[in-house]
């Protein structure tokens, strides 16, 4: 489905969409997996590009599985049109490495 969705060009030279999706659970426990992964996918298909997460919300594992099903199923293109902006800990080796990991599907 495409959608028009206004976006902003970064000092980097890359597009962030303005309207994105926030992952962290708005209840005390996330779903299960499998129904993140639905929900994500989901949101990709209605025109979703950009995607807030963190390693403290749980839902980074489920994030990366969903862009990895919406590329098998030409959802997107290539993984270069989602947007996904995370958080940064105090020692950003400790957090970063994993959380990468994790999104990788």
């Amino acid at each position: 489905m495409a959608t028009f969705v206004p976006s902003v060009v970064l000092n980097s030279g890359h597009e962030m969409p303005l309207i994105g999706m926030g992952t962290a659970p708005t209840a005390p426990t996330l779903p299960p997996k499998d129904e993140l992964v639905s929900i994500f996918v989901d949101a990709i298909e209605a025109g979703y590009r950009h995607f807030d997460t963190a390693a403290s919300y749980g839902s980074e594992e489920a994030l990366g599985e969903a862009v990895a099903e919406a590329l098998q199923r030409g959802l997107i293109k290539n993984r270069e049109e989602v947007f996904i902006t995370s958080k940064r800990k105090h020692n950003m080796t400790l957090f970063f490495l994993p959380s990468k990991e994790l999104l990788r599907g």
